[in-house]
């Protein structure tokens, strides 16, 4: 996938077994069913970036994984998010 400069998005791929939630900087913005995957536009997830992305089980909203990123850290990802 190729994101446009001036508005990329953010894919998120789950390959878990059950869905789950997207939180960025604590709001909720994506619900993942099982080994799916949805793109979030960049301007969507946040105003201002670096931000927090969790990945929390949909059903128990444990945290499964955490991590601060900037537009540099999600570009040099190739704007994806794998969950797994």
């Amino acid at each position: 996938m190729l994101a446009c400069a001036d508005r990329p998005a953010i894919v998120f791929a789950n390959h878990l077994d059950r869905p789950v939630s997207v939180h960025v900087g604590g709001d909720r913005v994506l619900i993942l069913a099982p080994h799916t995957t949805e793109r979030l536009p960049y301007q969507v997830a946040a105003w201002t970036w670096p931000r927090k992305i969790e990945i929390r089980d949909y059903a128990t909203g444990q945290v499964l994984s955490s991590f601060r990123a900037s537009a540099g850290d999600l570009a040099n990802r190739h704007w994806r998010v794998e969950v797994r």
